[in-house]
C-alpha cells in the first residue's frame, strides 16, 4: 500500500513538473537514476551526462531522479512513445554491492520493452556469493530479452565480465570513458600549501588505517594535510547539484595534491589539473579506469599500497609544474554514443 500510495504521489508531481513539455512532437530522450543523494561523483555524471545529451542533441533530458525512477515509472509507462530513448546515468552500481540501485536498473529494462534503453558508462561488479550468482542470473535473463539495450561500461574488467556473461553479442556492450571526463577542465583557483586526503567510508573501502598518518609524514610540517570527501551530507537536488560540484572542485582545484581511493576524487583532480595519488577499492574501479583512461596522464598516480604514498607525494611536492585536464580525446569517445542513440 505504502508503494502505491508513494507511485501515486510521485505520479502527480511528475505531470506537474513536465506538464505541456510531455507534448512536444518528436523523439524524447529520458535521462532515469540521476542522483538526489550527496555523493558529488554521481552528480558530476549526471551533469557530464546532461550536458552531452544538449551537445548531441540540441535538447535538455526528462530528468527522473532516483525516487521518480524508483516509484514513477507507472507515470513514463503510460506517457512513453515507441521512439523515445531511455538513458539511465552512469557510476558504479550494476552488480552485487549496491543490490537496490541493481534491481532498479533491471526493473527498468524489463518495463520497457519496446524502447530503446542505454545504460551510460558503469562498473560491473558481482562477489562470489549465491545471492550475487541469482541476481546475475536474473539480469542475464531480462538483458537478454531485450533487443534494444545497450550498456557501456568505463574499464576493461567490466567490458569484458558484461560482452561474456551479463549481455550476449554482438556489439550490446560498449567500452566508454567515465562520464564525468566529458567535463571542461575547472580553473581559477590559486595553489596553497595543502594536501588533500580523500578517502572511502563506506563498503567499497579498503582498510587503510595507517595511510593518514604516512601522508602527513610525506607532507611535512609547511603543508597542511585536510580530510575531503565527494560525499556530503544529506541530500543534493538538481537545482543544487552545479553549486555544490563547483565549491568541491574549487577545493581540489587550490591544493597542491591529492592523495584518495575514491574513483571521482581521482577524477575530480584530473579535471583541476591537481597531482593526485591513487589507491583501488574494493570493486578494483579505481585501477581499471585509472589504466583504462588516464595511466598516460602525467599528474595522475595510481600505486599499490600505502607503502608508495610518500614517495609519490614527495615526487609531486618537488615539482612546480602546472597542468591542465585536456578533455578532447574523452569527448571523442563518446562520439559512439551518439550512433547508438540514434539507432545507426
Amino acid at each position: 500500500m505504502k508503494k502505491k500510495i508513494a507511485s501515486l504521489v510521485r505520479g502527480i508531481r511528475l505531470h506537474f513538473k513536465f506538464g505541456a513539455r510531455l507534448r512536444g512532437e518528436g523523439r524524447r530522450i529520458f535521462l532515469l537514476n540521476v542522483p538526489s543523494h550527496g555523493n558529488l561523483g554521481d552528480h558530476m555524471i549526471c551533469r557530464a551526462a546532461r550536458a552531452m545529451i544538449r551537445d548531441m542533441f540540441g535538447a535538455e533530458p526528462f530528468c527522473f531522479s532516483t525516487g521518480d525512477t524508483a516509484y514513477g515509472l507507472g507515470f513514463l509507462r503510460r506517457n512513453i512513445r515507441k521512439d523515445d530513448v531511455l538513458l539511465l546515468t552512469g557510476g558504479g552500481y550494476m552488480g552485487s554491492l549496491w543490490k537496490k540501485e541493481d534491481l532498479r536498473v533491471r526493473t527498468v529494462v524489463s518495463m520497457f520493452p519496446d524502447n530503446r534503453i542505454v545504460i551510460l558508462p558503469q562498473t560491473v561488479f558481482y562477489d562470489s556469493t549465491p545471492e550475487a550468482a541469482a541476481m546475475l542470473r536474473e539480469a542475464v535473463e531480462i538483458y537478454g530479452a531485450h533487443d534494444n539495450l545497450t550498456v557501456a561500461v568505463r574499464e576493461r574488467a567490466s567490458y569484458d565480465f558484461a560482452a561474456c556473461r551479463l549481455l550476449p553479442p554482438p556489439g550490446r556492450v560498449v567500452l566508454m570513458p567515465d562520464m564525468a571526463l566529458y567535463a571542461d577542465p575547472f580553473r581559477g583557483a590559486e595553489r596553497e600549501n595543502r594536501i588533500l586526503l580523500c578517502l572511502r567510508s563506506d563498503k567499497e573501502r579498503v582498510e587503510r588505517a595507517e595511510l593518514p598518518a604516512a601522508v602527513r609524514r610525506a607532507a611535512g610540517d609547511a603543508m597542511k594535510v585536510e580530510q575531503v570527501d565527494t560525499v556530503v551530507p544529506g541530500h543534493v537536488s538538481l537545482a543544487a547539484e552545479d553549486a555544490e560540484i563547483d565549491r568541491l572542485l574549487g577545493r581540489f582545484a587550490s591544493a597542491r595534491a591529492v592523495v584518495t581511493d575514491r574513483l571521482h576524487g581521482m577524477i575530480f583532480a584530473a579535471i583541476c589539473g591537481t597531482p593526485v595519488v591513487a589507491l583501488d577499492n574494493r570493486s578494483g574501479k579505481v585501477r581499471a579506469v585509472y589504466e583504462a583512461w588516464l595511466a598516460d596522464v602525467p599528474y595522475v598516480r595510481f600505486v599499490e599500497s600505502a607503502d608508495d604514498v610518500p614517495a609519490a607525494v614527495g615526487e609531486f611536492m618537488a615539482s612546480d609544474e602546472r597542468y591542465e585536464f585536456d578533455n578532447s580525446r574523452f569527448r571523442e569517445c563518446f562520439a559512439e554514443l551518439k550512433r547508438i542513440v540514434d539507432g545507426e
